[in-house]
């Protein structure tokens, strides 16, 4: 018998947990195709295998740094095998009907008109039955009570910080930079603008007159932002100047800015009832790819698998 890794199995199939029921999968036609590998005795092929590796590739592309390989979907293959091999003896016959006539449905009706253009074959039909029949299977074996209310709270109040809408500020600037002057001349011109604001003249009309920053066309205002989003010697001004007033001129790498804060609004902890459903959600998200995990664990320990030439 052949074992892979734990910690490899578990985090590939953590990847590829959100496809679990994609779009049915079609096997490549190529020239020449040859089992790859033996699971109980039921073949993959290299087409099957060639196939799982540009869907896996299409849709986890960003979540790899490097590609994924031929070995890794050849493993995921052999996994779904055995899942659905451990679900065909499992599921009653009846449920097994349905599940077929809901994969012929769906794929007749999509929700998407434009995903197929012809009437699915029996290929994409079993291909999409055998996925909801490894779906049903896991459904079966995850704890109806895995993920208790006391669990999202107790979620809820370890994370506060993923849950809390983080404080923002809305502000004008004038930013009179000083790679097209001296820093000492980009200076004085900040000074002079400043005046010019303490004697009265409107922030927005001069930051369409002098300024050289971002959004100077609109009154040099800038959307809200929050910590961490600006460089540091804005956000030490932007964030310690009260709404309504202007600051003093300061440096940064960038050349003289003076701010004007628009409004701020503070950190605001999401509500309880407005956040518990998602993270239920994700709760039970993580206790099925553990119990998938499990179970071909479990599943590989007893299987007889053969990978040809390894």
């Amino acid at each position: 018998m052949v074992k892979a890794s734990g910690k490899l199995l578990l985090a590939f199939l953590s990847a590829l947990a959100a496809f679990s029921l994609s779009a049915p999968l079609s096997a490549q036609t190529l020239d020449v195709d040859y089992a790859v590998a033996f699971v109980n005795s039921r073949k993959i092929t290299k087409s099957q295998v060639e196939a799982r590796l540009a869907l896996i590739t299409s849709r986890t592309a960003s979540q790899f740094a490097a590609p994924p390989t031929f070995d890794q979907a050849l493993q995921f293959e052999i996994n779904r095998t055995l899942l659905l091999q451990a679900a065909d003896r499992e599921i009653d016959s009846q449920t097994k009907d349905r599940l077929r006539q809901v994969a012929g449905l769906r794929l007749a009706k999509p929700a998407d008109p434009k995903v197929f253009t012809k009437d699915p074959t029996e290929k994409e039909i079993d291909d999409y039955y055998r996925d909801l029949l490894v779906s049903v299977y896991l459904d079966r074996k995850l704890d109806a009570d895995a993920v208790t209310p006391a669990d999202v709270k107790a979620y809820y109040d370890g994370h506060r910080d993923l849950y809390t809408s983080r404080a923002t500020v809305a502000f004008r600037q004038i930013l009179i930079r000083q790679d097209k002057r001296t820093a000492d001349d980009a200076r004085l011109l900040a000074e002079k603008a400043a005046a010019r604001l303490a004697a009265g003249e409107d922030f927005a009309a001069l930051a369409r007159e002098i300024s050289e920053g971002p959004y100077a066309s609109e009154g040099g205002l800038w959307p809200p932002q929050r910590r961490g989003q600006l460089i540091p010697q804005m956000e030490a001004v932007v964030f310690s100047t009260k709404p309504g007033e202007a600051s003093q001129p300061f440096p940064s790498p960038l050349g003289w800015h003076i701010v004007k804060v628009e409004n701020s609004s503070p950190e605001s902890p999401r509500p309880y009832a407005e956040v518990q459903q998602d993270i239920y959600q994700q709760l039970v998200t993580d206790v099925r790819r553990q119990t998938e995990q499990k179970l071909i664990e479990n599943l590989r320990s007893k299987a007889i698998i053969t990978i040809l030439g390894a």
